[in-house]
């Protein structure tokens, strides 16, 4: 009995100790596991943990992993092992997915053959070779995120301990996966919110650079879209002068889904549009008030548009997926609104006063050229690779402090940027620091580079924040080689003919001078001669006369340039000009006018260069006026207020087509002419040019207005000569 006892007593202690073994290896295992879950937050690799792991902690051959939709009403099978490739791609539910099982405790089959459960189930358990089967809800708390099944080849044992272990197998493997999730959703929902930043950033950016409105409403509801993940917009908004609802843009709508304009006023857009709230809808099958377009719409977002108090429409957005928008999705949308409402406000001004481009027009103007960004902290934060007209590269400037480029005395950056004295950037960035911005003027200067000497223009723009801040200054570099190139061969050509054409121009008068004196009084061809002659010295003074502008402008923008004033009336020389056009004038049946009162004082003017000036306008006017009209040259002493007059307004009137807004002050620069314009004769655009440099070189001005009457008037403003009243000793 002492030895049975004993023997007894062993046993036991040998089966309490196995089972300590068991319990020590499990919890080894499970240690194991809870290790290799944890090693990762990513989903996928989470979910292929899970499955490598099942082998481990069970007898399984097999194991898949079903987990809930975001409805919660479907198990779909998201992971697998072991099973075969038609089971994977059209699995069946699992048992325990019915609503009659037992979702809270694990779910055992312990041979399907013999369990009524397995019916349906039984002939692709059959064709797998599957003899049982253990069904694991997987939980966090109360939320059930769904069910592993595992997958035996042979009938199952009843085993507590067994089934215990693959139970805390579950719940480590349910909270991994919710941790995963957790850790995707935030990430995701960082990561969508810097794309949004980025967007509104970007969209800055493309609207400030468009005056379009169809172009702003289509940015607008694209970035909508791609930032919120949307399946479909629109942008609804009421017009100002009808007052009618239009959808101004749609995607991903049917074509015709607005055509009926009334029901922009019902649904929930109507609710908006009557209230100025936002209305974000998790699942709109819950939302009484929303109007179905799209079948398959599951949530929506419709944020107002707003100046102020006033809602001028709103934008909506669709998903097909429920609770697709959060509420950071609403206030980017809010703030992608404000900005379009102060684009659309831009572009009014725009279109009204016909003003320039704005300031994002400029750079996108200027992307073919140089371009850099320095930031309020005097960081280079943009230079692109057109920086190479300064002989820079990009990579000597991005992310490079300005402070240590200046402290490179050798450093030849700060010149190749526009700022001869280092001292010069260095107070630029300060400025920029303080947020004192002050406007620039353009900067032309030149820069030795690979390709010899490049002539840049630098323009300096300022970047505001959303708030009006300061953020840093972009500066852009035109390439102004060929422009400076072709000036300077335009002046060695003016410089040419004026030395090269005046000479043989003078023998040419002076031979046809000596023609007209040979030939007898009483030939016969003497009239003949005349004719011919006169037309001649005409044609050759005109030439002169514009070889004479040549030369006068070439001496003026070398600073050679003088006048030699002495008094004069002005009556005598405009009659001269009106003897020497007559002719012309006579040919294209146009009258020539001496309007000028004959007891005007006298001028204090350069006879010769003031002649020419009005030899010029008149000639202009001639080009231009329809046969039968006139041509009036008039004057008259310019009124003022407080001093003495001492200008007179010298007036040429023609009856022509007139002059566009847009040259009235262009029109006078060398070469231009007006695009289209038809003339009788054709000039090379100098000899307003000219006109222009006399009057001013006299202290006047020229300009030009409209003539009531149609045609133009061009106007020059000539000095008057200053009376001293002298001494009664003096006579």
């Amino acid at each position: 009995n002492i030895v049975a006892a004993s023997a007894s007593i062993a046993i036991e202690n040998m089966r309490l100790y196995r089972q300590k073994s068991e319990r020590a290896d499990r919890l080894a295992v499970l240690n194991k596991v809870a290790a290799l879950l944890s090693g990762s937050l990513s989903p996928d690799a989470v979910l292929d943990a899970i499955v490598s792991s099942a082998a481990m902690v069970s007898d399984a051959t097999a194991v898949g992993i079903y987990l809930f939709n975001e409805e919660k009403n479907n198990l779909q099978l998201v992971r697998s092992a072991g099973l075969s490739g038609h089971y994977a791609d059209n699995p069946p539910p699992p048992i325990s997915a019915s609503p009659k099982s037992e979702k809270n405790s694990p779910l055992i089959i312990y041979d399907v053959r013999s369990d009524n459960r397995t019916e349906q189930l039984r002939p692709y358990l059959a064709a797998e070779g599957k003899a049982a089967i253990i069904e694991t809800p997987l939980r966090v708390g109360n939320e059930a995120l769904g069910i592993m099944a595992l997958f035996f080849d042979e009938p199952l044992d009843h085993n507590e301990e067994a089934i215990e272990l693959i139970s805390t197998f579950a719940t480590q493997a349910a909270q991994a996966i919710n941790n995963a999730r957790r850790f995707s959703s935030t990430g995701a929902a960082l990561e969508r919110r810097v794309e949004q930043l980025y967007a509104l950033a970007a969209l800055g950016r493309l609207m400030s650079a468009t005056m379009e409105r169809n172009r702003i409403f289509t940015l607008v509801l694209n970035y909508a879209i791609d930032a919120t993940k949307a399946e479909r917009g629109v942008i609804i908004l009421r017009d100002e002068r009808s007052g009618l609802l239009e959808a101004v843009v749609q995607q991903g709508f049917p074509e015709d889904a607005f055509t009926d304009r009334s029901i922009l006023e019902q649904g929930v857009t109507g609710e908006v549009l009557r209230t100025g709230s936002i209305k974000r809808i998790e699942d709109v099958r819950k939302e009484t008030n929303y109007l179905p377009i799209v079948p398959a719409t599951r949530s929506q977002l419709t944020v107002p548009v707003l100046r102020g108090r006033e809602i001028l429409g709103v934008i909506t957005l669709e998903s097909g997926k429920t609770a697709a928008f959060s509420e950071e999705d609403s206030h980017f949308l809010a703030q992608m609104t404000n900005q379009m409402v102060i684009t659309l406000e831009n572009a009014d001004m725009f279109h009204r006063i016909r003003e320039g481009r704005d300031r994002l027009q400029v750079i996108l103007d200027a992307i073919a050229d140089g371009l850099i960004v320095i930031d309020r902290e005097g960081v280079i934060s943009l230079a692109n690779p057109r920086v190479d007209l300064l002989g820079l590269r990009p990579e000597q400037l991005l992310y490079r402090q300005i402070a240590d480029i200046l402290e490179d005395e050798e450093s030849d950056i700060p010149s190749r940027l526009g700022f001869p004295a280092p001292r010069e950037l260095a107070t630029f960035v300060d400025r920029l620091k303080n947020s004192d911005w002050q406007d620039m003027e353009d900067t032309f200067y030149g820069v030795q580079s690979t390709k010899g000497m490049v002539y840049i223009e630098r323009r300096a723009l300022p970047i505001h924040d959303e708030k009006g801040n300061i953020m840093g200054a972009l500066l852009v570099f035109y390439d102004k080689t060929q422009e400076h190139e072709l000036a300077r061969a335009q002046e060695d050509l003016s410089r040419m003919v004026v030395h090269d054409m005046r000479s043989p121009l003078t023998a040419v008068t002076t031979s046809l001078r000596l023609l007209r004196e040979l030939v007898p009084e009483d030939s016969e061809l003497k009239p003949v001669v005349e004719k011919t002659t006169d037309a001649s010295r005409r044609a050759i003074r005109k030439v002169l006369n514009r070889v004479d502008a040549l030369l006068d402008i070439a001496r003026m923008e070398g600073g050679e340039f003088a006048i030699d004033t002495e008094p004069a009336e002005l009556y005598p020389i405009v009659d001269s000009v009106c003897t020497e056009l007559e002719p012309l004038a006579q040919e294209m049946n146009v009258t020539l006018v001496n309007g000028v009162p004959r007891d005007l004082p006298l001028l204090d003017i350069d006879v010769d260069k003031v002649e020419r000036t009005i030899m010029n306008l008149v000639d202009n006017a001639l080009k231009y006026s329809p046969a039968h009209s006139a041509i009036r040259i008039e004057a008259q002493i310019m009124a003022t207020e407080d001093e003495q007059p001492s200008f007179v307004r010298v007036a040429v009137a023609d009856s022509g087509p007139g002059i566009p807004d847009d040259y009235k002050e262009s029109l006078f620069d060398r070469y231009v002419q007006i695009e289209g314009r038809r003339r009788v004769r054709r000039g090379v655009g100098l000899g307003l040019t000219f006109c222009k440099m006399v009057t001013e070189a006299h202290g006047g001005r020229i300009w030009i207005e409209d003539n009531p009457g149609g045609g133009s008037v061009f106007v020059v403003s000539l000095p008057l000569l200053r009376m001293r009243r002298l001494p009664d000793d003096d006579f």
